[in-house]
C-alpha cells in the first residue's frame, strides 16, 4: 500500500502568518505600551499635579 502524503505548504504561508501577527501587535499593542511610559516633568509641574489630585 502506498501512503498518500499531503503536499507541504510553502514557507511563504508561514512567513505571511508571522508578518500578520507582527502587524497586529504593532497596531494594537504598541499604542497601549507607548502611553504607559514614564513621562519626566519638572518639579513645579509635579507639585501642581499632586495638588490637583488631592
Amino acid at each position: 500500500m502506498k501512503e498518500i502524503k499531503k503536499p507541504k505548504k510553502p514557507l511563504i504561508y508561514y512567513y505571511s502568518i508571522v508578518l500578520i501577527v507582527l502587524l497586529l501587535f504593532n497596531v494594537l499593542a504598541m499604542p497601549w505600551l507607548m502611553e504607559r511610559q514614564i513621562k519626566s516633568v519638572d518639579y513645579n509641574t509635579f507639585i501642581s499635579m499632586t495638588e490637583e489630585k488631592t
